[in-house]
């Protein structure tokens, strides 16, 4: 999965077909019946949800890479359970089977293909077998209430009537300049846009100070 993310149910699918959050799933298989799966995840955050088996060897994955001739390429590291002790390193793709074993053969990076798997099966106990991929998308989609939408949008309202009132509201500049000489007071006042009632009002309060 190249986008993991977890849907209603516990729903596992894929957000989008980018590299985001990739994750791959193995079945240990007894016999034809599967045991157990467990997740693998690339991120490191992510890792704590990978439960190992205590029986089995541990996988981490490694490193995601895409193929000419199928869709991915896994690299995997295999370490012993329980411990960090590294046994080796797997490299698989579409129709790879590649055996698990402690011999020294095992401790460097194993690659086979699907033409050789009857030997790895033969000398191994275990077998990792990658037998397809399938895209899955989902999309994501949640119905929440916030109790914070009123808010903003009472928020945003005023916002605008701020906006408008000062864009559209017409504003008056009123200057007013002193001076006193020989015990007289003079005063000077400038205004605009020029408005009658303004007018108006300014000659009052000159000949109020008069």
């Amino acid at each position: 999965v190249p986008d993991l993310v977890i849907g209603p149910d516990r729903q596992v699918a894929s957000r989008s077909d980018k590299m985001n959050n990739p994750a791959l799933q193995v079945a240990w298989l007894d016999d034809g019946t599967t045991v157990s799966r467990q997740w693998l995840f690339l991120r490191p955050e992510f890792r704590q949800f990978s439960h190992e088996q205590s029986e089995m060897p541990r996988l981490e994955l490694e490193d995601v890479e895409p193929r000419s001739d199928g869709p991915f390429q896994f690299r995997l590291a295999v370490r012993e359970s329980g411990s960090n002790a590294p046994l080796g390193e797997l490299t698989l793709a579409l129709g790879d089977m590649v055996g698990l074993s402690d011999s020294d053969d095992f401790a460097a990076s194993n690659e086979t293909r699907a033409t050789t798997a009857t030997a790895a099966r033969n000398a191994a106990p275990y077998e990792v077998v990658l037998v397809g991929t399938e895209p899955l998308f989902y999309t994501d989609l949640t119905v929440s209430h916030n109790p914070m939408i009123p808010v903003i949008y009472f928020g945003s309202v005023l916002a605008i009537m701020g906006i408008c009132f000062a864009l559209y509201m017409r504003r008056t500049t009123l200057s007013v300049w002193r001076r006193e000489t020989d015990g007289r007071v003079q005063v000077a006042v400038q205004y605009w846009p020029s408005r009658s009632t303004l007018t108006l009002g300014v000659a009052r309060t000159l000949e109020a100070l008069k």
